[in-house]
């Protein structure tokens, strides 16, 4: 009778034992099988998230065709000075610098209190096409062939300028300027059309047009 007892409470302590362990065994499987569950969740969302903005950017950023800095910093190409220290391209866009050159390299004229350049213009004349030289991205600047409007001129053929998409990438009292827009044809040459003008590059560039059969006046607003 004691042996039989003794066995019987053997078999329910064995019998228990492997409720336990199965019983564990399946709360962990459930666990994993949420967990993996989740995990596959968070990726896929994250994953089409991602692919769909950078999708969006890209496209208008291409359609647009432009290149914005924002409003320039000091030194930078658009920003104000008032001596070419103040510029990282070594060239600053004063009523002195600008009466100068239309006077002299322009032959043109300016009136008495001279051609007005309001709080300056961080630029370099005739910067190089093909790079090399203080007209560069950093700089946020880039080099603006000027022949396909004013005709060859050995005196000015480019300048290094600020580009932009839109106002708000240009210093106060500059307006960023489409020559796609005004100009179809001639504007084709440029892979970045729009640059931020003062009324001082306006003068210069007009004055030098002026000279030259077939060459395009720039009309801004």
């Amino acid at each position: 009778m004691k042996k039989n007892s003794v066995m019987f409470l053997f078999v329910l302590l064995i019998a228990a034992f492997a409720l336990t362990v199965y019983g564990c065994g399946s709360e962990d499987e459930e666990t994993g099988g949420e967990g993996e569950g989740e995990g596959e969740g968070e990726g896929e969302g994250e994953g089409e998230g991602e692919g769909e903005g950078e999708g969006e950017g890209e496209g208008e950023g291409e359609g647009e065709n432009c290149t914005g800095y924002d409003v320039p910093a000091a030194s930078k190409v658009g920003a104000g000075c008032a001596d070419v220290s103040e510029c990282a391209t070594g060239g600053c866009l004063t009523t002195d610098t600008l009466t100068s050159l239309a006077n002299g390299v322009a032959a043109g004229t300016c009136p008495e209190e001279g051609c007005v350049v309001e709080g300056g213009y961080c630029f370099l004349m005739n910067c190089k096409l093909e790079g090399g030289d203080s007209c560069t991205a950093e700089n946020e600047g880039t080099c603006f062939d000027l022949v396909p409007l004013i005709g060859e001129n050995p005196l000015l053929y480019s300048l290094c300028l600020r580009p932009c998409c839109d106002d708000s990438d240009c210093a106060e009292g500059h307006q960023c300027f489409d020559f796609k827009a005004q100009f179809p044809e001639e504007g084709e040459a440029y892979d970045q059309a729009k640059v931020c003008l003062s009324d001082g590059i306006v003068t210069l560039v007009n004055s030098i047009a002026e000279k030259n059969t077939g060459a395009k006046l720039i009309v801004t607003e």
